[in-house]
């Protein structure tokens, strides 16, 4: 599997993980979610059948950055430093998840020791 390049995709979705030659995909639009195999990548983030590198404006978005402040990093650093900075930042939405579960927690905590 995987063609002469030996990369291969590992299907973790179903029973035990095996090796297989199709992507499984899941499309999200507004009020329609579906989950199919795809035998091949149309997005662009495989590039001559091999993993295409991120660019470092695509790393702070997903990182939770605004384009406004994308623009402006990246006006001032390199690209190396960008990565960095995508790298050792925390994806805001995580945190505010985090967060809120703690404020749960605590909440239901102080309730019960009343």
């Amino acid at each position: 599997m995987g063609g002469k390049t030996g990369l291969y995709l590992v299907d973790l979705c179903v029973g035990e993980p095996r090796r297989t030659n199709l992507a499984r995909c899941l499309t999200a639009r507004y009020g329609q979610t579906t989950l199919f195999n795809h035998p091949r990548e149309r997005s662009g983030v495989l590039c001559g059948g091999r993993v295409r590198r991120l660019m470092p404006r695509e790393c702070l978005r997903l990182q939770g950055f605004a384009e406004d402040q994308i623009d402006r990093l990246l006006a001032i650093t390199s690209d190396t430093q960008a990565y960095k900075q995508a790298g050792n930042s925390v994806t805001v939405n995580v945190i505010e998840a985090i967060g809120r579960r703690l404020r749960a927690v605590d909440e239901e905590l102080r309730r019960d020791a009343v």
